[in-house]
């Protein structure tokens, strides 16, 4: 895959940096040079002007002889001139070669420290040196002082910060590839996790822009986590309707099978019921009994299929708890639990479809109860929903059990159809509700939602 380099960015921007602060070194170092060289000839010049000036006079010793000599005659048969003691020799051979020739000579002596100076306290630079002979065999001398470069100053200031600026440049873009380099790794390694789990933790990287980076990626991989979960749970709700959708057309091809034989064995039996001896009813009065029980299975699998709702009208949820509860009181007082209804909704509903959810989750809650345990049934209305809260302390389901808690067929009870909770399910959803398992702080809790004004469609 092609793409740019940081850290090769970042090596040549450091390398430029070096080659700009060596060009201005270089550049600063030429212009002192050639300031210097300028320097120089114009004091050989000034020195010579001198020299000729002295010359021109003939040959008259100074009145007074400075401590430091600057110019002056000079006559070897008088012996060595007194010369400014850090250049004497070189002064000494301009004067030699002035002599010699016959003409003016110059040079350029430099001022060393091979011996101490009480005079001197710094390096005084060089000294430009002109000589010319006189017509008496003299030689006319002068110097002119050409100060060095300052050691110290804005010259070694000027090298420091230039360094320091390259130094710390260098420093700067190392570790700003060292952060890039941990932050791409961090990044790496979060997508590897995430690629695993969407769920897995999202490092952040020190450099802000990387940590700005991991924050969106944080967020898309929560936001694809929620796209997976709503996506298995409607390929759940797909599966559960093609389930539903089989069931329908097989119960509704039982339930016309079944019924009509049912409903001419009961009109039979209800005739001779009529007709048979007092021993005879009895056994008649089991069988219809029996009957019934079948047509109400027939009912349940009808509406699990997902059958439509019967007729809908307001009804008061409360009163219709007491009631239920109030028919279940015999067989909760035979498992020692007792039977409690708190608070009051309305809601627009099926009366005969809510009894029998409701039904089903008061019995379930009754034989999940201890005994001497207590089963609470709890009302309640916030203006759009309706709720009936079922609440037991039993031990709950299980939580391998909780994906099938609902499914046509599945119970964990023994001699169980597994109609209850699904035809519960399928009463909820006809009227636009819900229903949901909870477990807290060891009470196992169901709750059955429908609209406070019934279902947008009537059936």
């Amino acid at each position: 895959m092609s793409g740019v380099s940081l850290g090769r960015r970042l090596s040549a921007l450091v390398l430029l940096a070096v080659c700009a602060s060596a060009g201005a070194l270089f550049a600063f170092a030429r212009f002192a040079e050639a300031s210097l060289s300028s320097r120089v000839e114009q004091a050989q010049d000034l020195a010579q002007e001198r020299a000729e000036a002295l010359a021109s006079l003939g040959e008259a010793p100074p009145r007074r002889r400075p401590r430091a000599p600057r110019a002056g005659w000079w006559d070897p048969s008088r012996g060595a001139p007194r010369l400014p003691p850090r250049a004497a020799e070189c002064v000494q051979d301009v004067l030699e070669r002035a002599r010699s020739s016959g003409h003016g000579a110059r040079g350029v002596c430099p001022l060393t420290r091979a011996r101490p100076l009480e005079e001197a306290s710094r390096d005084v630079g060089s000294l430009a040196v002109a000589a010319q002979p006189t017509p008496g065999g003299a030689v006319a001398w002068a110097s002119v002082l050409v100060p060095a470069l300052p050691r110290e100053g804005p010259w070694r200031a000027g090298i420091a910060v230039l360094a320091l600026a390259t130094l710390a440049l260098a420093a700067l873009a190392l570790h700003t590839w060292s952060l890039v380099r941990a932050g791409t790794g961090s990044l790496g390694r979060t997508l590897g996790a995430l690629r695993r789990d969407l769920a897995s933790e999202v490092e952040r990287p020190r450099l802000t822009e990387l940590a700005s980076v991991a924050v969106h990626l944080e967020a898309m991989a929560r936001s694809l986590a929620h796209a997976q979960g709503e996506r298995d749970a409607l390929a759940r709700t797909v599966a559960d309707q093609a389930r539903l959708a089989s069931l329908g057309r097989v119960v509704a091809g039982v339930a016309h099978e079944v019924r009509n034989p049912l409903a001419s064995i009961k009109l039979k039996l209800d005739l001779a019921r009529m007709a048979a001896a007092p021993a005879v009813r009895e056994d008649l009065d089991a069988a219809g009994a029996e009957l019934s029980r079948l047509d109400r299975l027939v009912s349940d699998l009808l509406v699990v299929s997902g059958r439509r709702r019967g007729p809908t009208r307001r009804e008061d949820l409360g009163a219709l708890a007491l009631e239920r509860a109030a028919l279940l009181a015999a067989s909760a007082g035979a498992r020692g639990v007792t039977l409690e209804v708190h608070g009051e909704a309305t809601a627009v509903v099926d009366r005969d479809a809510v009894t029998r959810a409701l039904d089903n989750l008061l019995r379930n809650a009754i034989e999940a109860s201890p005994e001497g345990g207590s089963v609470r049934v709890a009302l309640a209305s916030d203006g759009r929903w309706s709720s009936i809260a079922v609440e037991d302390r039993g031990l709950g389901v299980a939580p391998g059990d909780l994906p099938r808690l609902f499914e046509p067929f599945f119970s964990t009870r023994h001699g169980g159809t597994g109609l209850g909770l699904a035809l519960t399910r399928a009463v909820a959803q006809a009227h636009g509700g819900s229903v949901r398992y909870e477990r807290a702080e060891a009470v196992t809790r169901f709750v059955l939602r429908v609209p406070l004004e019934g279902p947008a469609v009537e059936a």
